[in-house]
């Protein structure tokens, strides 16, 4: 499969976890991302291809105009991101985020 890189680097306007899979996340202040781990101490991370979720600030912001309430985490997201368009990405592009992490896409998450 060819890695396809998005040309932008996407800004993290907000990190988020939770102890163990299921549990609704909490946005931290700063989060570190792990090589082939994924974000220290979150459930999902670990091995296997669903580390880190990535969530676009303009599909939150779709729905926080109808239902304003929503904190960050409760689309089960890691990273809330700015600056990257997410509408046409493939498994196996390559993100860019933050300072200097680049996060490989590994499955296609359901549509806000």
């Amino acid at each position: 499969m060819e890695s396809r890189d998005q040309n932008s680097r996407g800004r993290i306007e907000a990190v988020c976890v939770s102890e163990r899979r299921g549990e609704v996340k909490r946005a931290v202040a700063a989060g570190i991302l792990q090589p082939d781990h994924g974000l220290e101490g979150d459930g999902h991370a670990g091995p296997g291809h669903r580390q880190v979720s990535i969530l676009a600030t303009l599909s939150i912001a779709r729905i926080k105009a109808v239902i304003p309430e929503l904190e960050h985490g409760a689309f089960a997201e890691n990273l809330v991101v700015s600056g990257l368009d997410l509408s046409g990405v493939q498994v196996g592009d390559r993100l860019a985020v933050g300072g200097t992490a680049v996060l490989e896409v590994t499955q296609i998450g359901k549509e806000c």
